[in-house]
């Protein structure tokens, strides 16, 4: 069973040890987001290596058999001791906290051996135990549950190896914080197999953690935050963006590489209609689709959700966003009136404050009008319901003939026809 030799930082801390004792929407508005940059080469899965290492430890020795020996600072010994007249069971506790909630791919446990009676055999055992405490004592010791199988290392300055793939990945999968491992030796009458071992012994794992749950679900090009009451829009075929993180990292930050799965669905039946994949990027960035043209209809309301995939898991969907499509705009342009500045004759004066009312002109899904003194550099403000109308404060900046330009919008973000206010000021 190979070493992971080239796990340089595990290898390194264990020969310091060695020589040591249907939908409904709840997505919160959130900023508009900045233009994403170039994203870089990046390869696909990373591996994931955490060192697991022991939290406790305990021998017991069957020549002293109510004799608790817990958390020493000597090595671990095991199997029939001569010198000592004595069997000896090593006990580790090793924390797995570390890696909650991730998928284990490999776990090697690696334990130095600091001394062997004989090399000819590998003579060692490792088993699942049940949990040790202080009173550990050989006549009070956990129960043998699962022998891993096969191990490796016999000789002093080798390694005790075995392959723990398939327990820390059960335990871990169960929300276990912790395993225990016994080791003994096979045949513990026979003194040739006795052996020291490190007492910090640690497991290797390589492991991947899904990807969050997406964030930040926004919509078109401009990043319009979904929201618990839903949006409208104003085209058939929109861009659906989510920011997708994923909590994988590397020795020198680096993340996996990502993609985002989009689906949407039609709220009238229920019915998934269309999906789409993302772009691949690292973590944190906005991943975006956009549905085909036709996929949607004018009036029709759906919903939509994203995951992210890093080449080896999904993680948990996003909370829906609700759109419904309106593709037609205003047909009407709206009103305009002023008592300080009506159409005709000259009123007010320069720097003279009045009010004009804007009105939807009986559209009845207007919810905001822009206007200015040129189409170009406008204003928006909120009608006062859906419907309804705004009163702004304008002032004149020189006398003469004044023109306001205003022009409703709908619940969509469609735009009306402009209506022109012309007026003379004093």
């Amino acid at each position: 069973m190979a070493r992971m030799r080239n796990l340089t930082v595990v290898a390194a801390a264990l020969l310091a040890m060695a020589g040591a004792a249907v939908p409904t929407n709840t997505v919160a508005a959130q900023p508009e987001q900045p233009e994403q940059p170039e994203q870089p080469e990046q390869p696909r899965m990373l591996t994931q290596i955490t060192a697991l290492e022991r939290e406790a430890w305990a021998s017991v020795s069957k020549a002293r058999p109510n004799r608790p020996s817990w958390g020493s600072a000597d090595d671990a010994p095991v199997g029939r001791d001569v010198r000592a007249r004595t069997t000896y069971r090593s006990f580790f506790q090793i924390d797995l906290r570390p890696i909650a909630g991730a998928t284990v791919l490999q776990a090697m446990l690696e334990q130095p051996i600091t001394s062997a009676v004989s090399c000819d055999v590998d003579s060692l055992e490792v088993w699942i135990t049940g949990d040790i405490h202080r009173r550990t004592t050989w006549n009070d010791q956990p129960a043998w549950l699962t022998n891993v199988g096969p191990t490796a290392g016999s000789c002093r300055g080798h390694w005790l190896e075995a392959d723990l793939t398939d327990v820390v990945g059960e335990a871990v999968a169960a929300g276990r914080t912790h395993i225990t491992l016994g080791v003994r030796t096979t045949k513990e009458s026979d003194p040739r197999g006795f052996k020291t071992l490190s007492n910090a012994p640690v497991i290797s794992v390589t492991h991947n953690t899904a990807p969050d749950k997406p964030a930040d679900l926004s919509m078109l090009s401009h990043f319009k935050p979904c929201g618990p009451d839903g949006l409208w829009i104003p085209t058939d075929a929109p861009q659906l963006n989510a920011v997708i993180t994923d909590p994988d990292r590397n020795e020198t930050g680096g993340g996996d590489n990502i993609t985002g799965q989009f689906e949407w669905w039609r709220r009238s039946d229920d019915r998934k209609i269309g999906e789409a994949v993302s772009w691949s990027g690292g973590s944190g960035y906005t991943f975006s689709v956009t549905v085909p043209e036709g996929a949607l209809s004018d009036g029709g309301t759906y919903a939509w959700r994203v995951r992210g995939y890093d080449d080896q898991a999904y993680g948990p969907w996003s909370d829906w966003c609700e759109i419904t499509v309106d593709t037609v705009r205003p047909d009407r342009p709206p009103t305009v009136t002023s008592e300080d500045y009506p159409p005709t004759g000259g009123h007010g004066g320069v720097g003279v404050p009045g009010t004009f009312t804007f009105t939807s002109n009986a559209v009845d899904d207007i919810v905001s009008f822009r206007y200015g003194e040129s189409r170009d550099v406008v204003t928006v403000v909120a009608a006062d319901r859906v419907g309804g109308e705004a009163t702004i404060t304008y002032t004149p900046t020189s006398s003469g003939s004044d023109v306001l330009w205003v022009q409703s919008l709908d619940r969509a973000g469609n735009p009306g026809p402009w209506a022109e206010y012309r007026f003379d000021v004093n």
